[in-house]
């Protein structure tokens, strides 16, 4: 949980007073997790978003 507060405080600090946060700062500034790349995962499997890998 306290990746996540550090996380969110990044992206404030970011954003400034009366700044807004985009899906494009996130993606940008968030660190990326194993445990996040397991979430996606799964979320994909769930939705049937995969490919064959050979």
């Amino acid at each position: 949980m306290q990746e996540l507060i550090n996380e969110i405080r990044k992206l404030i600090e970011y954003a400034g007073d009366g700044g807004t946060v985009t899906k494009k700062s996130v993606k940008s500034l968030a660190i990326k997790t194993l445990d996040s790349n397991i979430f996606d995962l799964t979320d994909n499997l769930r939705k049937k978003r995969y490919r064959k890998i050979s």
